[in-house]
């Protein structure tokens, strides 16, 4: 095959890698956040998952590599492996639970805001709120905000189904690929090269 280019999750938009296919190359690229949830279903199946032998680096031979499994999926052309990775696991529960504490801190100032009659027009406060959910998009769509203008009340509420899966989430990630010919071991090792570089 010819040349595949290996890109972070952060170029892995589909007018991108049509860009990079018409030029005649492959792609491997970190699927997008969203993409996550169309594999819920596998991703929390426990069938089928394979475990990455990683060794330790020679230069430091006491270095603890976390457990990261890896399974194989195929929709038309297009190869996903999906990963879940323990290390991860706890970095991305740690940065959700931070930005949902600070979430919970600015909705309770804006709160006050608008009790104490600081923040009084139906429209700034509604800004305000889609500020907060721009600032804060990780964790924001767990909740319900509402602003009651007849009661000129702030509230909000957690919707628990949805945080659920951002939990069960939590640690995992989707590669995918137009090349058909590597195992999804080759596909892992290939794409961490990103972090080595």
């Amino acid at each position: 095959p010819g040349a595949t280019a290996i890109v972070d999750r952060g170029m892995a938009f589909d007018e991108n890698l049509k860009q990079i296919q018409k030029r005649g190359m492959h792609y491997l690229v970190a699927g997008l956040q969203p993409e996550r949830n169309q594999w819920l279903d596998e991703l929390e199946n426990d069938d089928g998952w394979e475990d990455l032998v990683r060794t330790p680096s020679p230069r430091n031979p006491f270095q603890k590599k976390s457990r990261v499994q890896i399974k194989r999926q195929q929709k038309g052309d297009v190869v996903y492996i999906l990963c879940r990775s323990e290390g991860r696991e706890e970095k991305d529960r740690a940065i959700r639970e931070t930005h949902e504490a600070k979430l919970i801190r600015d909705l309770t100032k804006l709160q006050q805001r608008v009790a104490k009659g600081a923040l009084k027009k139906q429209d700034k406060i509604h800004q305000a709120i889609g500020r907060l959910m721009e600032r804060y998009p990780r964790v924001a769509r767990y909740y319900q905000i509402a602003y009651d203008s007849e009661q000129q009340k702030l509230s909000w509420k957690e919707l628990a189904d949805k945080k659920a899966i951002a939990e069960k989430l939590d640690g995992s990630y989707i590669l995918k690929t137009d090349r058909q010919d590597l195992t999804a071991d080759e596909i892992w090792r290939t794409y961490i090269l990103l972090t080595r570089v």
